[in-house]
């Protein structure tokens, strides 16, 4: 009879997600790990083989979780230019709001690991995908209520969108000047009328 596992996986990643968010995925070391999760080693790689596909459960976890945060707070928004400015401001309050500056997750590990890590490259593109389909999905609803110009290049802009979500979470790390960021918002807003 095989054995029931004595935890709760999805605490388990979030708990994953706070050390190697904190440390980076190659200073964090089994025994970190093994202590920060409170499980043994044995539970570990019987659960995810190695850190490293540990670190990658935690990182699509943390993924999912920012999308359905994202899409969560657009759906809320009637009008898109007003949903678009909403995530900007919640993205530019959140970064200034990081302990210790640290960043976003997924920054954070795709400054660490690429270009020399084609399975990090992948995940990271397959994020970055979805993002921008996530945004491009929102932007055809503008152009549908008439909001946003119908000779937009939609994807484009949802590039663009998702490089300067990027580069806020850099940014912040540098200067946290929430006047400077907030001035930015009509500016993205221009791009779509």
């Amino acid at each position: 009879m095989p054995k029931l596992k004595q935890f709760d996986e999805k605490a388990v990643l979030q708990k994953a997600v706070d050390i190697f968010w904190e440390k980076g995925y190659h200073a964090t070391s089994i025994q970190d790990l093994v202590k920060g999760l409170g499980i043994n080693r044995a539970s570990l790689y019987a659960t995810y083989g190695n850190k490293k596909a540990l670190f990658v459960a935690a990182l699509m976890a943390y993924q999912a979780n920012g999308r359905a945060v994202v899409d969560e707070l657009l759906a809320a928004q009637d009008d898109v230019l007003e949903g678009l400015e909403e995530l900007f401001r919640y993205m530019i309050q959140n970064a200034l709001n990081s302990e210790d500056c640290k960043g976003c997750f997924i920054v954070n590990t795709t400054t660490e690991l690429l270009p020399n890590d084609e399975e990090m490259k992948g995940v990271m593109l397959q994020n970055q995908i979805q993002f921008e389909q996530l945004l491009t999905k929102y932007l055809q609803k503008g152009v549908a209520a008439g909001t946003i110009s119908a000779h937009k290049d939609l994807p484009t802009i949802s590039h663009f969108l998702f490089v300067l979500i990027n580069g806020i979470q850099v940014t912040t790390k540098i200067e946290a000047n929430p006047p400077k960021l907030n001035n930015m918002l009509p500016l993205i807003l221009t791009l779509l009328q």
